[in-house]
């Protein structure tokens, strides 16, 4: 019998945890369906990318010296960014800032950069183009891309 009572105290236990579950479900939906309400359309504009680098292509091959990259993007800075060009092992072979070609500071633009580089051979390596915060010192944005980079 005290078995029972005891097993009884641990099913109201379980039930409150269940209806506690319950409650905190509805309230993610509830709150989920007063963001929908108040955001609509905007709600997947928020987490949308800020970078999109449309050329070169992944796996384009990059020679010459020089690579011509462009795309579009939302620079939260004085519509600065920073193109970059990494070999295989990760070393920094080129660098150049970007300026967005927005129509006005907050909304996207297109880029257009040509950045000078020095392979020593040929391979695979990664365009990166980056949102830098000068204020915080941190990456704010980032999209890359990988090519093939002959000298």
């Amino acid at each position: 019998m005290a078995s029972r009572v005891a097993n009884a105290g641990g099913d109201r236990k379980f039930v409150a945890a269940l209806a506690a579950l319950a409650l905190g479900g509805f309230a993610i939906i509830a709150a989920a369906w007063y963001s929908a309400q108040l955001f609509g359309d905007r709600m997947a504009e928020m987490h949308a990318e800020r970078i999109a680098i449309t050329s070169p292509g992944r796996a384009d091959v990059v020679r010459g010296g020089s690579a011509h990259i462009e795309g579009v993007a939302l620079a939260s800075f004085e519509q600065t960014l920073v193109a970059e060009i990494y070999d295989v092992d990760g070393v920094l072979i080129g660098r150049a800032p970007i300026t967005v070609m927005a129509a006005d500071h907050g909304v996207m633009g297109p880029f257009v950069v040509d950045v000078t580089y020095t392979a020593a051979a040929a391979g695979p390596g990664r365009i990166v183009v980056l949102d830098p915060s000068p204020a915080f010192g941190q990456t704010l944005h980032l999209a890359s891309v990988e090519v093939q980079i002959e000298p």
